[in-house]
């Protein structure tokens, strides 16, 4: 037993292939609809109702600022950039890391004895089982050291000497 094209042009005539093709076009319509109402349901969850930001705070090892160049060359043209950045060891749960962000991606601050730095390592929704946050990534916000840490110097070479 098989289709043939007597056997699909028999069921186009008795309307089988026309109702297949309407269920599967509901059903795609439908599958559409649902998943723009879950996507409005989180951003309105997410703007409307009360969430909590957690933060967990490392102690500071060492830390270097500097600036990294990274670039993209193809056929022998390309293109160099620079970005300014914060290069530092952290202690957590017993363990040093090393660690690069960029600066512009965090906040520092000179307002400790004891150097250390904060992550934002996610948040959630109250009531939690609402809708997921939007903005659950964990990234490095913070940075404290001790007054007087970071040199303040002004460097004006107008005239390229």
């Amino acid at each position: 037993m098989g289709f043939s094209a007597v056997g699909i042009s028999e069921a186009r005539e008795n309307g089988v292939a026309s109702g297949i093709g309407l269920v599967a076009f509901f059903t795609f319509v439908s599958a559409f609809f649902c998943t723009i109402l879950g996507l409005v349901i989180t951003i309105v969850a997410n703007v409307a109702t009360d969430h909590q930001d957690d933060y967990a705070a490392y102690g500071l090892e060492a830390i270097k600022d500097g600036n990294t160049i990274t670039g993209d060359f193809v056929l022998g043209t390309g293109i160099l950039t620079s970005n300014a950045t914060y290069t530092f060891y952290d202690n957590s749960n017993g363990a040093i890391h090393l660690e690069k962000v960029e600066a512009s991606d965090i906040a520092l601050y000179e307002d400790s004895a004891k150097p250390y730095v904060v992550e934002y390592i996610g948040c959630h929704l109250k009531p939690n089982w609402l809708a997921p946050c939007l903005t659950d990534d964990p990234r490095f916000v913070e940075i404290h050291v001790p007054p007087g840490s970071v040199k303040n110097q002004i460097n004006l070479d107008l005239n390229g000497n």
